[in-house]
């Protein structure tokens, strides 16, 4: 899945910067949100030996948009973690970066698209 990924990375990116392209822009961003949570009874009465629970999830998002003359592509690829629960250079985590958005619009006409 990794290699298919930047394989079309790869071929979107030489594509956008080959050929006579006028007025194109390309636009990267970020979004780095980390959430402090701390549960006592969730969802349930707090039991009288239940401990609480405290700890940081993380959702973090990387953007690209693409806009041209006769098209736009955009994606978004993101990554949700809570802090210590995966080691960092574990290579079995299954539930590692996802494809969070991808989208194109194409222009047809002046008005229609």
């Amino acid at each position: 899945m990794k290699k298919l990924l930047i394989i079309f990375i790869a071929g979107l990116v030489s594509g956008l910067f080959s050929g006579n392209v006028n007025a194109q822009k390309i636009s990267i961003s970020g979004e780095l949100r980390p959430r402090y949570e701390y549960r006592h009874g969730y969802r349930d009465l707090m039991m009288e030996v239940a401990s609480p629970a405290n700890f940081v999830s993380q959702r973090t998002r990387l953007n690209f948009k693409y806009s041209g003359d006769l098209f736009k592509i955009g994606f978004s690829l993101q990554d949700v973690r809570v802090w210590g629960d995966v080691s960092q250079l574990n290579k079995s985590d299954v539930n590692g970066t996802s494809i969070h958005e991808a989208w194109g619009e194409m222009s047809l006409f002046r008005n229609v698209s």
